[in-house]
């Protein structure tokens, strides 16, 4: 109809010159003129069309443009977390007392998007950052706060990779690198006091065969939590760090059946001091074990992982070790592992992509209209082991077993329940400690 119009004035201009003295309009004026009224008019559709937004739930609230230019995600997450502690025979044998509690692990709330296609930015905050476990100490914290190029491959070559600079995790760690929403048990496992976590720096990573290998590679300043930090020798410290993960069996048929394996490892140097501790992956109240403070001029973390997914069973477990440059404290060297099993009763699985598992999503909603289901039910067992003792460092060794049980309402929710066994060696203390907890999470 549009075009019909284009093409009727364009006739009507046409006579007007026709009317003229000596003027003729002949067939390739009004073909001209047609074709640049049509012109005006797709390129005037194109641009209304790029600045349409559509709006969707998509387990989150995302906007995205018409023609797919522009991309944002507004998201979130809360957990709110409870632990209760039998540790009568700790506290005998001289530990401090675990009192029992709650507290808000985190609340997050982001901005993450994609601009032009090659483009892309997150900004996260944490409004629950209580080092100190008083709530007149909480702080707004930094979390993945970055820009970055990706796709540079469709102009640059296939071997090109994506580049990210700001504030976000190392590449290091299977456990570290899954999203805290997809997690599997309350918190990470022993080990996990070695992964670097995020630091400012700079980053090249992507994703190759489909999504069958894996790799990060980056130079980093260790920062706090604001993103600050001194990187003169002997204060805060630098680092090298790198990661590659890699699928060497999927099944083509099924997404739940997968097998990865990766290597991780960071060389961190000009440091003044360096120091190891951990709870007993309960987030509430404190750490049992502790290198203290060491001088040290470098350390080496080396890491090693491994997860299969067949079905509603999944099997995962790293082997992680720091090696300390240390003249004063003899080189020290500490290490840790784990391993768990998980096992969906409801048949979902554990969804794995390019080097990280991502959300659960029950095969069928709590208290959905059609069926009334109970969502997904996860079972979960876990040992690990710590230890923080070498050469001139009695930082003491730690062995857990976990007991857990996540509770899917839909993809945003969950209940998690956790037991855990902890077993402490530190100086004179030789005892075992009982903790539940239980954690309440949303997220979108």
């Amino acid at each position: 109809m549009r075009a019909g119009v284009f093409a009727f004035a364009g006739l009507i201009a046409l006579g007007a010159v026709a009317g003229a003295p000596r003027a003729r309009a002949d067939e390739a004026d009004i073909r001209r003129i047609v074709q640049e009224e049509l012109k005006a008019a797709a390129d005037k559709k194109k641009k209304d069309e790029g600045s349409v937004v559509k709006v969707q739930w998509k387990e989150g609230l995302k906007f995205e443009s018409n023609d797919k230019k522009f991309k944002m995600h507004i998201g979130g997450r809360a957990q709110l977390d409870a632990a209760f502690y039998d540790d009568d025979d700790y506290v005998d044998a001289g530990g401090s007392d675990q009192k029992d509690g709650v507290k808000f692990r985190r609340i997050r709330l982001e901005a993450s998007g994609e601009m032009y296609k090659h483009a892309e930015f997150k900004v996260q905050l944490d409004f629950a950052d209580d080092k100190k476990g008083k709530s007149d100490d909480v702080e707004v914290a930094l979390k993945d706060v970055y820009m970055g190029l990706k796709n540079l491959k469709d102009c640059w070559g296939c071997a090109f990779p994506n580049i990210r600079v700001g504030h976000f995790k190392e590449p290091f760690s299977l456990e570290e690198l899954t999203s805290s929403k997809y997690i599997s048990f309350m918190e990470r496992a022993l080990p996990n006091v070695f992964a670097p976590s995020r630091n400012v720096g700079f980053m090249l990573h992507d994703s190759l065969r489909g999504g069958q290998l894996n790799y990060g590679v980056g130079l980093f300043a260790t920062t706090d939590d604001g993103g600050e930090a001194s990187i003169e020798e002997g204060d805060d410290g630098m680092a090298f760090t790198a990661r590659v993960g890699w699928t060497p069996w999927y099944d083509c048929t099924c997404p739940c059946n997968r097998f990865h394996i990766g290597a991780s490892y960071s060389h961190r140097f000009d440091l003044g001091s360096v120091r190891f501790r951990q709870r007993p992956e309960i987030s509430l109240r404190d750490r049992l074990v502790d290198t203290g403070s060491i001088t040290a001029d470098g350390v080496d973390l080396f890491g090693v992982e491994a997860a299969l997914v067949y079905g509603p069973l999944s099997v995962q477990g790293e082997w992680m070790q720091a090696s300390v440059d240390s003249d004063s404290a003899d080189d020290p060297s500490f290490s840790g592992w784990y391993v768990f099993a998980s096992y969906f009763l409801t048949g979902e699985c554990r969804p794995y992509s390019k080097g990280t598992f991502g959300r659960v999503k029950p095969c069928c909603n709590f208290l959905d209209n059609e069926c009334c289901c109970k969502g997904a039910l996860e079972v979960l067992l876990r040992y690990s082991t710590l230890d923080l003792d070498d050469q001139a460092i009695a930082g003491g060794e730690e062995t857990n077993w976990t007991v857990g049980l996540n509770w899917y309402l839909n993809p945003n929710m969950r209940v998690m329940a956790n037991y855990v066994i902890a077993d402490v060696e530190r100086g004179a203390i030789d005892e075992t400690l009982n903790i539940f907890g239980l954690r309440f999470q949303v997220d979108f």
